[in-house]
């Protein structure tokens, strides 16, 4: 059986509207080129510099994987969170522009990179970011779909801390 050149063309164009073109042919926004391993359960993001845990508050890594559930906070309890994990402190949370930057725009459900961030939940993650003119709120970013959003602070989402990583380059 021939196909011509018009029917295959017809099943070309059915097939990516049934894919999505984006996902045929869009390039990842966080490949996992651009993160090093650092071997210790985080990751340094070559574009920032920033030093990302792997895992989101609540989760350990173990076996090259975040396991155990993640832990919701209001803001006051996220803007409280420290740590001293993998032998370094200085965690805090991310700005929203910092936590904007990995975000996975191919992915949804989650949107972020899960080699590099893996079982992270598709749910909404606190940012340091607020408002002046409303200090009630803050705003955060959902890894469902990599959208942000201004909350009230009282709300309960999920944490992952950075730190800055310009004067440790390990």
């Amino acid at each position: 059986m021939q196909f011509s050149s018009s029917l295959l063309m017809k099943v070309i164009l059915c097939l990516l509207l049934l894919c999505g073109s984006r996902l045929v042919f869009a390039a990842p926004s966080t490949p996992t080129s651009d993160f090093v391993d650092r071997g210790d359960g985080t990751v340094t993001h070559k574009i920032t510099g920033l030093i990302w845990k792997r895992c989101a508050e609540g989760q350990t890594w173990e076996d090259n994987n975040c396991i155990g559930t993640t832990i919701l906070y209001t803001y006051d309890q996220a803007m409280k969170l420290v740590s001293n994990f993998a032998l370094k402190n200085a965690w805090r949370l991310p700005s929203v522009d910092e936590l904007e930057g990995i975000v996975e725009r191919e992915n949804n459900n989650p949107a972020i990179n899960a080699e590099i961030f893996p079982n992270t939940l598709p749910t909404w993650f606190w940012s340091s970011s607020v408002n002046i003119s409303a200090p009630y709120g803050a705003w955060n970013v959902s890894f469902f779909n990599g959208r942000n959003h201004f909350d009230l602070k009282p709300s309960k989402f999920a944490v992952r801390l950075v730190r800055v990583g310009v004067l440790d380059r390990r």
